[in-house]
């Protein structure tokens, strides 16, 4: 995995977070490995409730400060765990010994895996969170919706890839 991929996938997942807070946590949550179904049930739930309460006319602001808050820290987390999934190394198999001891991270290293997709995933939140709303007030609302949706959605499932 180079740099430029895990910052692409990292902004990828920012910006659907900044889109849809849910999302990008969902995407992550309903790909882990092993499969855990309660985790995927209420992943699924959360990011189905989100996608009708935001066509709702009482739904508030994406640019209030809690829930730009929110949209980052989606964004930035949801950028840390699709990182740390593509840079770690695949599990040993139970009763198999690990070929090489492990190493603990570098501090550059580690700054490769949290820092950077933290930093690019909440920039693109934030970011897509003041595009959204932009684009919102010149289009019909209901139209733009179910297609920010599916650019969300779209973009989540192909940083978790």
């Amino acid at each position: 995995m180079n740099h430029a991929d895990l910052a692409l996938r990292s902004l990828a997942i920012g910006l659907a977070s900044g889109g849809r807070s849910s999302v990008g946590l969902g995407a992550v949550a309903s790909t882990t490995t092993p499969r855990k179904p309660w985790l995927t049930a209420l992943a699924g739930a959360a990011v189905a409730g989100e996608l009708i309460v935001d066509k709702l006319p009482a739904t508030p602001s994406r640019l209030q400060t809690g829930s730009l808050v929110v949209r980052s820290l989606a964004g930035a987390t949801a950028a840390v765990l699709v990182a740390h999934r593509l840079t770690s190394p695949p599990p040993t198999p139970p009763g198999v010994a690990p070929i090489a001891p492990i190493e603990p991270d570098s501090a550059a290293r580690k700054a490769v895996r949290v820092v950077l997709p933290a930093l690019v995933g909440a920039a693109g939140a934030y970011l897509d969170s003041y595009l959204g709303a932009a684009v919102r007030q010149h289009s019909p609302d209901w139209a733009y919706a179910v297609a920010e949706d599916a650019v969300a959605l779209s973009l989540a499932g192909w940083a978790v890839r």
